[in-house]
């Protein structure tokens, strides 16, 4: 039998080669995974959880039905890969409770979730929830929030946010308004709170509008997603200056809160939301709001499972820090058909029947059906929108 020698040298030489193995591998390992999930244990490998505990945790089940239908698919994509799971939802009270997000999100993981999913407030306030994620090991997955709202993961790690991209939603609205409103216009803003990643949506539509229509000036206040604000701060602005002629609301709430407004003060002016939640979809049918942007809640659902799913079966690297979502400004009730789902509106269809539609049709441009853009042509000669025109 031979046996080998490994003198001074060879140690030192095996010892270099060794560190130099572990320094490769370990970058080779940071470029697989992105920072947000590189404090997770078990990383890269399928998790030992026979029945997987997630906890959906929103900020309010009461602004919108936006929850919900994410709650929806995502149980929906989950009961098609067939695996074992517990699903639970619960709410803080409302868009200001930070402390009560926190909270329910410490209960979780004193429970044991596995996951924890969560609907931000405002995500600079909700930093601690972030913290308390990475300090248990528990992957966190923000919804709501497209790439541009999100942290930087390296010092707020985080699974993946899933949402939608505010600021483009808003640049849907501005392109629209600018083929939209005829001469010098004035519109009104109705903001969400100072700061909040989603208040984007108004900087969108306002950036868009001043680029293309240097005629058009705005008046901006901050309904904080507010029914009663929007409706009053709607009432004011009605009342005060009469050649308004859009209002566009950051959230569904301040939008219909606007509307109401216009409805008793008797002014044809047009009000465009965010959501397009069932309310919205049957104002929009009833010829009493303008329009609203879409944005499929049950498609982040989807992606939510999905996420969940590779982080369970060890397949992180698959995992992107951020998805954004489509979005359409929906703005006449053949938009409502073709882009909606009939959840939204066949209610109304069923007690008042399909609505008459005497229009051209969008063009399916690439542009118009895939990034959620509109057809101008569409935008012309629709005359739904007739009404709102000032």
């Amino acid at each position: 039998m031979k046996h080998h020698y490994v003198g001074f040298a060879g140690k030192w030489l095996l010892a270099m080669s060794l560190a130099l193995f572990l320094t490769t591998a370990g970058s080779v390992y940071a470029e697989d995974f992105h920072a947000g999930m590189q404090h997770l244990p078990n990383i890269g490998e399928p998790k030992d959880i026979e029945e997987i505990d997630i906890s959906f945790i929103t900020f309010s089940l009461h602004v919108s039905d936006y929850s919900w239908y994410v709650f929806d698919g995502l149980r929906e994509r989950l009961a098609r890969y067939g695996k074992p799971y517990n699903l639970h939802m619960s709410a803080a009270g409302g868009h200001g409770d930070h402390e009560g997000l926190l909270q329910l999100a410490q209960e979780a993981i004193i429970r044991g979730t596995d996951v924890l999913v969560v609907h931000p407030t405002q995500l600079l306030l909700n930093t601690s929830i972030s913290e308390l994620a990475e300090r248990e090991q528990v992957p966190l997955i923000w919804f709501n929030v497209g790439p541009r709202g999100m942290l930087d993961l390296e010092e707020f790690p985080a699974l993946s946010y899933v949402g939608y991209e505010h600021y483009e939603g808003g640049e849907r609205v501005g392109a629209f308004l600018a083929d939209f409103l005829e001469g010098e216009s004035l519109v009104g803003i109705l903001r969400l709170f100072t700061g909040d990643y989603a208040d984007e949506r108004l900087d969108g539509a306002i950036d868009v509008l001043t680029e293309r229509r240097p005629d058009v000036e705005f008046m901006e206040e901050y309904a904080e997603g507010s029914r009663i604000k929007g409706n009053e701060i709607a009432t004011s602005w009605l009342t005060g200056f009469p050649e308004i002629k859009t209002i566009f609301g950051g959230n569904s709430a301040s939008a219909m809160g606007a509307a109401a407004a216009v409805e008793t003060i008797g002014l044809d002016v047009g009000v465009i939301g965010y959501g397009c939640i069932q309310e919205e979809v049957e104002a929009i049918l009833d010829g009493r709001l303008l329009g609203s942007i879409l944005r499929d809640p049950w498609d982040n659902g989807h992606i939510i499972a999905d996420i969940i799913v590779k982080w369970w079966e060890g397949r992180e690297a698959e995992i992107e820090p951020a998805y954004a979502t489509f979005q359409k400004l929906i703005y006449s009730p053949d938009l409502v058909m073709e882009y909606v789902d009939p959840l939204y509106w066949q209610p109304w269809v069923d007690e008042y029947g399909m609505p008459e539609i005497t229009w051209p049709e969008e063009e399916k441009t690439d542009a118009v059906v895939l990034e959620g853009w509109h057809d101008p042509n569409h935008v012309a000669n629709c005359t739904w929108l007739d009404k709102f025109r000032r």
